[in-house]
Formats: C-alpha cells, structure tokens, sequence
C-alpha cells in the first residue's frame, strides 16, 4: 500500500512538473508562419526598398502605402517624416528610414543624469565614481563606408583616449547582436554606442539597432519579437549604396532584462534615442546608470567628433557638467 501511494504522488509530481513546464514554454514561429511573414514582406519589399533610395521617399510611400496596407498579413501602417512603419502579424514590424533631410527642427545634444553629486573619476584618479573600470564602445555599423573615418579613425581614438584614462577599453562590433544587448550591457561602467536610432512617434518607442539581420526575429520567442523590429537604412558596401536591413530593440527590451546598472555612463552617438518624449534616459536612470549622453533627434557624421571631444573632457573632471559646459 505504501509503494502504491508513493507511486501515486510520483507521477502526481511527474504531470503535475510537465503541465507547468508546458504552459511556461515560450512561443516561437512555426516554419508556415515564417513563409507568410517573409512572403508579404517580399512583395513590400520589392517597391520599399527601391523607393528608400529615391530622391523622395516621404511621397513614395506615401503613394503606395494603401497598396501595402491590402496586404493580409498587414495589421498597421503608418508613415511619419523619418520612416514608415509596418506591423505585420506575430509581432513582426518593419520600418524603412529615409536618409534624407527630414528632420523639421535642430537637434540637440543633451544629458539625463541621477542626482548624485559626482559621477566618474575625481581628479586624483585614486576612487572610482563609476561602478567599474570596464568600457566598452559599441559600434553596430562597422561597415558602413559612409562613416569610414569614424570606424577607421575616431572609433580607435576613442578606445586609447578611454584607455589612457584607466577604462579597460574594447570595442564591439559583429559581435554587438541580440544576446550581447540582452547580457552585457551592464557589466560595464562606460558605453559608447555608435549605431542607428529610431523614435516611433505612432508608438512613442525608440528602436536601438543591433548587429544582427533583421531576418534574426523569425527565429526569437514571442517575448523576444514584441520588443524587437526589422529597419532597413541606406548603407554603403563595397562602393554601392544598398538597403541594409538590421534587428532593432526597444527600451522596452532594456527594461525587461536589466535590473541594475554599476552607476554607469551610457553616451549614445545615434539619431533621436534621447527624443525628448522617449522614455530610454528615464528606464537607465531608473535602473542604476548615472548619466545618460544621447542626440533629441539626428546625429551627422561630424558629431562624432563631438562625441570624442565631450568624453575627453569627462574622463578630466570629476562632474559631467564640466565636460556639458
């Protein structure tokens, strides 16, 4: 009787552990989904990308957009004057951004900061202020020949300028996929991010761009999809302009995996991620980073010198403003 009951329990626990499992397992795309997915995108795409190398991409779109739109697949669409945006099912967004100028109104560089007094190195360089002495300088469009002298030149700059300061600089380029931005971005106590950024006005998100392909989502769970979209930017390769298609995360995405943050400093060398309505500064601040660097809205090649000028005069003083002002 006693072994009848243990075996009992047993398979009680076995089903009991297997139906938990089960519910709690993540939802990935089936091979048939994928093809529909990829199908519909096929055919935008065969018009989108041609229309993004146009002189006018806004009326191209905007001219075409009730045709997409017919397409099953299609859940939303909507266009604003830096990209248009596609919501297909199973959480699967497109967005193409124009490379053009569009921006209606200047953009400005500014500084989101905790209310601690100091922030990195003081001067005698005895006391660390930030978290750690790791750094690490992203740079998702390593390929990109149209930035050839800030990958070739301000990049390298960069990493000695942060070395000779006592950060144990690398640098971040293929590498710089999904799995690095859901693990490691708070292991270090100074990040520089160079890449492409979005600010979704229909959605009020701003898109952070990874290393890997875009065609990457159709393998990620659910979970994974819902804070991730595809955008394709103009990019030079091998001397000719072509639509380069990369997986984007959300600050939602940041906000899901990451906690804590070793009081670190996180400048980012991109377009619109510190859009004043955007809510990224805000989730860093919030989770343990101490200063948040980052553009309203374009950032042009030539602020990459900014960038490296601005970051030299941090590492100099101990307050961020020294370096603001």
């Amino acid at each position: 009787m006693k072994n009848i009951i243990i075996i009992i329990l047993t398979l009680i626990l076995l089903f009991g552990c297997s139906k938990s499992t089960t519910s709690s397992q993540e939802k990935y795309l089936s091979q048939e989904e994928i093809d529909a997915i990829e199908e519909a995108y096929n055919i935008i795409k065969a018009t989108a990308d041609s229309i993004l190398l146009s002189e006018n991409p806004y009326e191209g779109y905007q001219n075409i957009m009730s045709d997409y739109a017919q397409i099953q697949e299609v859940i939303d669409i909507y266009l604003d004057s830096t990209a248009l945006y596609i919501d297909m099912e199973f959480y699967i967004s497109y967005i193409w951004v124009f490379n053009d100028n569009s921006f209606p109104d200047k953009s400005e560089f500014i500084m989101e900061e905790s209310d601690k007094e100091e922030f990195y190195y003081e001067n005698s360089r005895n006391q660390d202020i930030i978290g750690n002495s790791d750094g690490r300088i992203i740079n998702a469009i390593y390929f990109d020949e149209l930035l050839e002298n800030t990958n070739n030149s301000i990049i390298p700059e960069m990493r000695t300028t942060m070395n000779s300061f006592g950060l144990e600089t690398e640098i971040i380029d293929s590498e710089a996929g999904l799995n690095f931005f859901k693990t490691k971005l708070n292991d270090y106590g100074v990040i520089i991010y160079y890449g492409h950024g979005i600010y979704d006005e229909n959605k009020d998100l701003v898109y952070i761009q990874t290393a890997d392909e875009g065609n990457t989502q159709f393998q990620l769970s659910e979970t994974d999809r819902k804070l991730t979209v595809r955008g394709t930017f103009p990019a030079m390769i091998s001397g000719v302009l072509k639509d380069v298609n990369y997986l984007f995360i959300t600050e939602e995405f940041i906000d899901h995996y990451y906690n804590s943050f070793p009081n670190s400093l996180i400048f980012f060398q991109s377009c619109q991620l510190l859009d004043t309505r955007s809510n990224l500064s805000s989730i860093l601040l919030g989770k343990g980073v101490g200063n948040v660097w980052g553009w309203t809205r374009k950032a042009y090649i030539f602020t990459d010198h900014l960038c490296h000028n601005l970051m030299r005069y941090m590492l100099m003083g101990p307050h961020c403003s020294d370096a603001y002002t």
